[in-house]
């Protein structure tokens, strides 16, 4: 069998049935693409590695049954999600081995993350191959040989992460903005580097400090006039510029504007870390981003920056002092919770959270924050609507749950037995080891390549025959426990929050009784419809 791979490869297994392929950029690999694109080449580290993995599989007749790439970068394995899901897929024990073109690609985080990589190879006997060499983490030597480069590509990370934040600070220190992206109003001088310029935009930025500042909108209206002149927002403005469709979510915010008016970018200063990521660890092992917080102003890195201000001094602290001010009063006004529907409306349109606002001379509205998005109504109208269709639901509900379990109770005069999926189980193992016994009959010469690839496919059919009645019975006995469950504890907790409800005038606890049973509501109200007329589509939680 040898005869049939070529010299690099002798000795690989063989014939794996269930192969992942999976593929990252280092920092180096970063590195060297960004100074091929300056140089007017191009390089694509990732497709390099794909081909040489493919040629691989290829030489040793791997079946690919997936291929993550990474297309972040992260330290942490909770800060790659293609990392986690196929994690996943290797704990669960149904593959074979991860094809990856080198063994630190898989991770050179710390040493709790290297732990959580190699026992979850170890424990379900999954290889790791390399172009190089094949790891079997159940044999001591490759064992060792992992932890021993683990170690070594632990120490090099960090030598290139404190490489790259030195020259971050250096840079920030020189007054360039190192950020991934342009402020907006800003370019980049592509024949400077990291020196920012005013771009078409940069009115736009003037505008806004001008209304906020000398003709008193607030965020709100700013957002709503911005919109209204068609201009995208800096979201938009960033995936025109990189080529991708505008997303019309991503509208002129209230928050937005805050964000512009607070950026000191706009009047000449650069800065770098002003937050620090907080992560918590879990019962698996691995740590969780929580937030990001920010750190205390004398250990930001800030530096008055080689580009041109936008707006003066004087203007921006006359914002900020605006801001303060209209922060403390809103603040004064709403001390105590007044919107017991927070966090659950969401405009149907735009996908933003509604917001309660106050009047002074009318009833309390529920309102889109988007301007000129969604119409609003009267607060106490929504409220109501959604009590009634909370009642609706649960009615209905609870007629089904008792027609179901009428039906049950029926079918359990005709039980299947309990070991059916069992049975179903063993038919798909023993249909699974006749199709590995295909190769080999293809490699002694019993079968031909045709004959061969029929009778695989035969088999393939009558796996996915018996997979799908394995899921029917599943099905089944998921239905018998979410009928459980239904009377265990969706009925009576919908009852209990519709009973208390009423009861309380506890604004923080009629949200929390409406979170417990309610995931989201969405808000949809047409131009012409007054009133109480709008539509709420109400989305329960099922356990």
């Amino acid at each position: 069998m040898a005869n049939r791979y070529r010299e690099a490869y002798r000795g690989f297994p063989t014939d794996l049935e269930s192969v992942i392929m999976y593929l990252r950029k280092s920092r180096e690999d970063q590195e060297a693409e960004e100074k091929a694109r300056r140089e007017g080449e191009r390089l694509d580290v990732l497709s390099r590695h794909r081909k040489r993995l493919l040629d691989l599989a290829r030489e040793c007749n791997y079946n690919i049954v997936g291929i993550y790439e990474e297309v972040v970068s992260g330290e942490l394995v909770d800060e790659r999600p293609e990392m986690i899901r196929l994690l996943e897929r290797v704990e669960s024990g149904d593959i074979d081995g991860v094809l990856t073109v080198h063994i630190d690609r898989l991770g050179r985080g710390d040493s709790a993350d290297q732990g959580i990589i190699q026992r979850a190879f170890r424990d379900s006997e999954t290889l790791i191959i390399t172009p190089e060499k094949v790891y079997d983490l159940l044999d001591d030597n490759d064992e060792e040989q992992v932890e021993f480069k683990a170690f070594f590509a632990r120490r090099e990370l960090k030598r290139i992460t404190k490489r790259m934040q030195d020259g971050r600070v250096d840079s920030v220190k020189e007054g360039k903005f190192i950020g991934t992206y342009e402020p907006y109003g800003y370019t980049r001088d592509r024949n400077v580097g990291l020196k920012l310029i005013p771009g078409e935009r940069a009115d736009v930025v003037r505008m806004i400090f001008d209304w906020y500042v000398n003709e008193g909108m607030g965020g709100p209206t700013i957002a709503q006039r911005l919109e209204s002149m068609g201009l995208p927002s800096p979201s938009n403005e960033i995936r025109v510029r990189y080529g991708k469709p505008v997303d019309p979510k991503k509208v002129w915010k209230a928050s937005t504007i805050n964000a512009i008016l607070k950026n000191e970018v706009y009047i000449g200063r650069v800065q770098w870390r002003k937050t620090k990521t907080v992560r918590r660890r879990q019962e698996n092992g691995r740590y969780k981003k929580i937030k990001s917080v920010d750190r205390a102003r004398e250990e930001w890195v800030e530096q008055k920056g080689t580009h041109e201000p936008l707006v003066t001094i004087e203007q921006f602290e006359k914002a900020q002092q605006l801001i303060a001010e209209r922060s403390n009063r809103e603040y004064t006004q709403n001390r105590k919770p007044q919107n017991p529907l927070k966090g659950l409306i969401i405009c149907k349109i735009c996908g933003t959270k509604m917001q309660r606002r106050p009047y002074e001379r009318q009833a309390p509205h529920l309102i889109c924050p988007t301007k000129g998005c969604n119409r609003s109504s009267q607060f106490t109208y929504v409220e109501q609507k959604l009590l009634d269709a909370l009642r609706a639901w649960y009615n209905e509900y609870k007629v089904q749950y008792d027609l179901l379990e009428k039906q049950m109770k029926r079918e359990r005069k005709n039980k299947i037995p309990t070991n059916l999926i069992d049975e179903v189980e063993r038919e798909i193992a023993a249909t699974r080891e006749q199709k590995s016994n295909l190769h080999t009959l293809l490699e002694r010469g019993i079968y031909d390549a045709d004959t061969f690839l029929e009778r695989n496919k035969l088999l393939m059919e009558v796996i996915e025959k018996l997979e799908v009645q394995r899921s029917v019975l599943i099905e089944e006995i998921e239905k018998h426990e979410s009928i459980e469950d239904a009377r265990t504890n969706v009925i009576p907790m919908v009852r209990h929050v519709l009973d208390v409800y009423e009861a309380t005038e506890d604004v923080k606890e009629r949200n929390n009784l409406l979170k417990q049973v309610v995931e989201r509501v969405e808000y949809f109200k047409a131009p012409d419809w007054v009133d109480d007329q709008f539509e709420l589509s109400v989305y329960p939680r099922m356990g």
